[in-house]
């Protein structure tokens, strides 16, 4: 790739997805750089005056010079295990940032684990807000948020974990898993993340059994309540630890 610097931010700039879990910077990838020679000093003009168009040094590029290629190592993310397995994305579902965590934080830290120790899985979370309009909508002026946790691998089926921020509720919703018994597109699971949460808002808290069954066939609801909810207990190794082993045997299995 060439080495200049200022040019136009996000301009005919491709995206390459390097693959596997997001969040892992462990493994290394060859790049090679492409690096133009800098152009010779223009008598009469002084040289701090002019544009710098070169990231290493500040120089401008000198197109008539033989060009430098070095080659480096990298950080990524893992390799793509299923040699095209694309990344999820839920365009259709807006997002909110970790400050909307509330007290899903300690269940975000069990479920990387969990795709620590499965090495064909991939985990992605979002943070999407409740749509508004009742009082479970908020926190206090902010939006509460639902955490979707969609786990992905070429061996197996996605599985998707919701869970709502429970910060000032005091109803027992549970969090939800989806289990898909049929390769089913993520624009798709994303249609009934919407609905499910739409319709759990509009019951002020509660799940919709009857949107449930209205989901296809090859989709299986399951419950899970008081999901890791003792938050005070996070440097508690053996309270984690027994949380993972019951969620990665609920997803993975």
């Amino acid at each position: 790739m060439e080495d200049e610097a200022d040019s136009q931010r996000n301009a005919n700039q491709d995206v390459i997805f390097l693959g596997g879990k997001r969040g892992c910077f462990v493994n290394k990838s060859r790049v090679t750089k492409h690096l133009l020679p800098p152009r010779p000093v223009t008598e009469g003009k002084d040289p701090a005056s002019r544009r710098k168009t070169r990231s290493d040094a500040g120089h401008p590029i000198n197109s008539d010079l033989p060009s430098t290629l070095v080659r480096k190592l990298v950080s990524v993310g893992e390799p793509a295990l299923s040699g095209g397995l694309q990344p999820v994305e839920f365009s259709t579902l807006d997002q909110v940032g970790a400050d909307h965590i509330g007290d899903l934080s300690l269940l975000e830290l069990v479920l990387w684990r969990i795709e620590k120790s499965t090495p064909d899985v991939t985990l992605t979370l979002r943070l999407v807000p409740l749509k508004s309009g009742r009082a479970i909508s908020f926190v206090g002026r902010r939006r509460r948020a639902c955490l979707i946790a969609v786990f992905t691998s070429p061996k197996r089926l996605p599985r998707v974990l919701l869970d709502v921020d429970h910060t000032g509720l005091s109803g027992g919703l549970s969090g939800l898993l989806l289990r898909y018994d049929a390769a089913t597109p993520m624009t798709e699971i994303a249609g009934h993340v919407r609905l499910l949460l739409a319709t759990m808002v509009d019951r002020h808290g509660h799940w919709d059994i009857f949107n449930e069954h209205r989901l296809p066939r090859h989709v299986f609801v399951k419950r899970l309540p008081k999901l890791v909810r003792m938050t005070e207990r996070r440097e508690d190794e053996q309270y984690v630890l027994g949380w993972v082993m019951r969620l990665k045997e609920e997803i993975i299995t």
